[in-house]
């Protein structure tokens, strides 16, 4: 994302799409989240192909489905841009990908790659 107020503008959208939409969209993000906000999005100054997401708000815990949801539609919104191919998102100031891991791998600087979510 070249311009990094288009890519916090998309995720702003994406947290206020209601949690279900028509009877078929479900928005996981509205489900487990709480009073969720872009902060602001930045462009990381070494490696311009990363951006950086600061949240606002909360989560509840929803389990591996719901938590894969969630990341799954906050990635694929700032992966709709290709030219970003990584991603570090803080909620509240803790790193969202060390949050949701289930395995204890994931540290406070862990991101997200492109390749782990996109596949073309």
């Amino acid at each position: 994302c070249r311009d990094a107020g288009v890519c916090a503008g998309a995720l702003q959208r994406l947290l206020t799409i209601p949690f279900e939409t028509d009877g078929f969209y479900l928005n996981a993000l509205r489900r487990a989240g709480r009073n969720l906000a872009v902060q602001d999005v930045t462009l990381n100054q070494d490696d311009p192909a990363q951006v950086i997401v600061n949240l606002t708000g909360s989560l509840v815990p929803g389990g591996v489905c719901v938590d894969a949801q969630v990341q799954a539609q906050l990635l694929l919104t700032i992966f709709q841009h290709p030219e970003v191919q990584s991603a570090v998102i803080f909620l509240e100031g803790r790193n969202l990908k060390q949050l949701l891991d289930a395995s204890g791998l994931a540290n406070a600087a862990s991101a997200y790659r492109r390749s782990e979510f996109v596949t073309n």
